[in-house]
């Protein structure tokens, strides 16, 4: 009888080049492009339209006028509120489009283009930065788990580049989230390589393009400083982590120099309030019975949630601090960025998408290890698409909404046993009430989609719908929240830690 030929091992060079991940990454590409061909944020909505509008105007205003007015120029039409690496690709892709078409950046006189070119080269410009940034980010950490086998690397880098929630609010609500997002990916993949200083470069770089990458601010702070502590020259290196991260602020905050108030004004609105619009997180679950936001002023509420979300991240980040490991990083950034999204002030729904990516590298590494525990990642990433629903909804992102999830969870769980419990081993009571959980979660979400569908909501509840999917997905992440919180506090012991499964 022939031998049953092993799988292939796989070097690094082999794993760049790999006809597969080319497959994969056009794959990828082109379900971005399609995402692209649907509704968008604001479409045919005067005077202010959406999202896209206001990154348009960045191009425009970016363009045309000197940085001492990018953060002061007519606030009331979509002023500039990102850190300046935020203004300076907007001021590149400003330049480009001036360059093809001038009247799309048109100052003033642009507002409210909807020309189809415009739209397409506005598209183009997030899939340019997806792949400059977030692909071989992506892959950059795969190549840092080390894994063997080249279907463990396909797998991976399949999962972390096919996630839905991620391509319909960039491609299709239309952000450029996943620059930051592959900025902090590829610090994660410095930090757990051994290169703390590059680690400190790129998140640095994360938080000068997206204010929201301070959910991972502590948990980064923490591995590093730990690093410090276990290391034979700490001090030094604490400094030179100093150097690097300050250094890197003061390049990107230099142009503004003479303005430093303004800036830190736009960047941080308190004056927005608790949250915006409806978000599935502790304060907005609870306003219809408390309502909070009148009970409560703005400054209470800002010291009621900065106090309740330092006590939500302390455990974990003490937990990474006395055992700095790949998986507990993993897991205390995504508990410490749940606790700032379920807890913090001024939180966007799409605000989920950024403890999506360390919950779907969790994912990745457990999935690849074939523990069990994948299986509640990938319900936690469900759920969290599914609370971006009425954005997307309003988008005119229904039907990619489906099809992606459809054909994400198809890959998931492609080749998986179809069973999956809350913890490493199934059966039991803690099985048995999880997988109860699991199939509750699911039929009230088809539900809410259903009844969105064939039961307009009562006139005196016009937000019934949105308000149930936000309580039910609050339900979930507070799970999740504990769930990465635990394994931060005690992280897998050495019987159950990933073991790379060759197949």
């Amino acid at each position: 009888m022939a031998p049953k030929p092993r799988p292939h091992r796989t070097s690094a060079a082999s794993l760049a080049l790999s006809p597969a991940l080319i497959a994969i990454a056009s794959v990828a590409f082109l379900l971005r492009a399609a995402v692209g061909r649907h509704g968008y944020s604001g479409r045919a909505t005067p005077p202010l339209f959406g999202d896209l509008e206001a990154q348009r105007h960045w191009l425009e205003i970016t363009w045309h006028l000197p940085p001492s007015q990018w953060y002061h120029y007519d606030q009331k039409f979509w002023g500039l509120d990102y850190p300046p690496l935020t203004a300076f690709v907007s001021y590149v892709f400003g330049a480009i489009a001036h360059f093809i078409e001038p009247s799309w950046v048109a100052l003033d006189k642009s507002r409210g283009n909807e020309d189809p070119s415009l739209i397409a080269y506005m598209r183009l410009s997030v899939l340019i930065c997806d792949l400059l940034v977030y692909f071989p980010a992506a892959l950059f950490f795969v190549r840092s788990l080390r894994l063997p086998w080249r279907s463990a690397n396909i797998t991976a880098w399949a999962l972390i580049l096919s996630f839905p929630g991620l391509i319909l609010i960039d491609h299709g609500h239309f952000q450029y989230n996943l620059i930051m997002l592959g900025l902090t990916l590829a610090s994660v993949a410095w930090m757990t390589t051994g290169h703390p200083l590059k680690a400190a470069f790129t998140f640095s770089l994360a938080l000068m393009f997206k204010q929201m990458s301070l959910y991972f601010a502590l948990p980064v702070f923490v591995y590093l400083l730990a690093q410090c502590w276990q290391s034979n020259h700490g001090i030094r290196l604490f400094f030179q982590l100093g150097v690097v991260v300050l250094a890197t602020f003061a390049l990107h905050i230099y142009p503004f120099r003479a303005d430093l108030g303004q800036l830190v004004h736009r960047i941080f609105p308190i004056a927005r309030g608790l949250y915006e619009d409806k978000v599935a997180n502790v304060w907005c679950a609870l306003s219809p019975v408390l309502k909070l936001r009148d009970r409560f002023a703005l400054t209470t509420l800002l010291r009621m949630s900065l106090a309740t979300t330092i006590l939500a991240s302390l455990p974990s980040l003490i937990g990474l601090f006395r055992h700095p490991t790949r998986y507990t990083l993993l897991a205390a950034l995504a508990a410490v960025s749940l606790a700032f999204f379920l807890f913090s002030f001024q939180v966007h729904e799409k605000s989920i998408l950024l403890p999506d990516l360390p919950i779907l590298l969790l994912l990745v590494v457990d999935r690849i290890a074939d523990n069990p525990r994948w299986c509640v990642w990938a319900h936690v990433l469900n759920v969290s698409t599914f609370s971006m629903w009425p954005l997307l909804r309003r988008d005119g992102q229904a039907v990619p909404y489906f099809v992606l999830l459809a054909l994400w969870n198809g890959g998931v769980w492609w080749k998986s046993r179809g069973t999956c419990a809350a913890c490493p081993r199934t059966g039991g009571v803690v099985g048995m009430v999880y997988q109860l959980a699991v199939v509750a979660v699911y039929a009230a979400a088809a539900a809410i989609h259903i009844a969105e569908f064939a039961i307009a909501p009562p006139a005196r509840y016009p937000h019934l719908y949105v308000l149930a999917n936000q309580v039910l997905s609050c339900g979930v992440f507070l799970s999740a929240y504990a769930a990465t919180t635990i394994l931060a506090i005690s992280p897998p012991t050495e019987s159950t830690k990933p073991k790379i499964k060759r197949a």
